[in-house]
């Protein structure tokens, strides 16, 4: 077959052939400084989104999530009920966390752990992991000692999609995190995140697609999925606030009256 008719009957059944590198290959450090460079560019966030996860019962659960991010771990969730008004809201300062579940008039506080952020997102991740996510970069795992860096950071390229650069960083507990960035253009957004143990088990997985200048030259995804543990947390985001003033006490939250406080106790 010509090249013209394979190339005719990829785009049949849906495969692109990969494509070569653009350019001359980065190093680590250019990939990392580029990571970097956007988490310094955007400090707050506020957005709207859609948020589709697994239910106890096993259905699928849709809610509007109003949304408030500070680097490195700080946030605000609000799930709003469609007849209007928060019907849960979840804060942590970095440090403490509070979740008011209205429905069941229960309020939780504890320290800002990965398992109690899940009482909410349903996947445990850190708050300073959900605030890389949710601000369209990825949580970099790298030696105390930069010095290391060239021992156990590395860059290959993935041909797919359109072109990916693969950034792979060794863990010192013989784990690995892989960050995929797409090279269209070179903006280099980061469009996959994986970490895995050791044995070369996933722990979780985050996805985001669609970016776009979301103002100030600001690149945000308006789509994302984050999978844990089997756990899955679909995200759309929309009505994108980048780099707002936050108000004072917006990562503190009490127990209404009436509503016993109980600690949340996890591990």
């Amino acid at each position: 077959m010509c090249a013209r008719g394979l190339v005719f009957s990829l785009l049949l059944i849906g495969c692109a052939p990969p494509i070569a590198r653009p350019y001359a290959p980065p190093s680590a450090s250019e990939l990392i400084a580029s990571i970097r460079a956007r988490a310094s560019a955007l400090k707050t966030l506020r957005a709207q989104s859609k948020i589709d996860h697994m239910g106890d019962g096993g259905e699928r659960v849709k809610v509007k999530v109003a949304m408030l991010l500070e680097r490195p771990g700080k946030l605000r969730f609000e799930a709003e009920s469609p007849l209007g008004g928060a019907v849960a809201t979840v804060v942590t300062d970095g440090q403490r966390f509070s979740l008011l579940d209205v429905r069941q008039n229960r309020f939780f506080t504890g320290p800002a752990l990965a398992c109690n952020v899940a009482r909410f997102t349903r996947v445990a991740l850190a708050p300073s992991e959900v605030v890389e996510a949710m601000m369209g970069g990825a949580p970099l795992y790298l030696p105390a000692d930069e010095a290391d860096l060239a021992r156990v950071a590395s860059v290959s390229w993935d041909g797919s999609a359109g072109g990916r650069e693969v950034l792979e960083i060794k863990l010192s507990n013989g784990g690995r995190e892989i960050v995929k960035l797409s090279a269209a253009n070179r903006v280099w957004d980061v469009v996959f995140v994986e970490l895995r143990d050791a044995a070369g088990k996933r722990l979780w997985k985050l996805e985001s697609e669609d970016f776009a200048d979301r103002g100030g030259g600001i690149r945000l995804p308006s789509k994302m999925d984050i999978v844990e543990h089997g756990s899955d947390l679909e995200i759309k985001l929309h009505g994108f606030e980048p780099n707002v003033t936050i108000p004072d006490g917006a990562f503190h939250l009490d127990p209404p009256a009436r509503v016993p406080s109980e600690v949340g106790d996890c591990k």
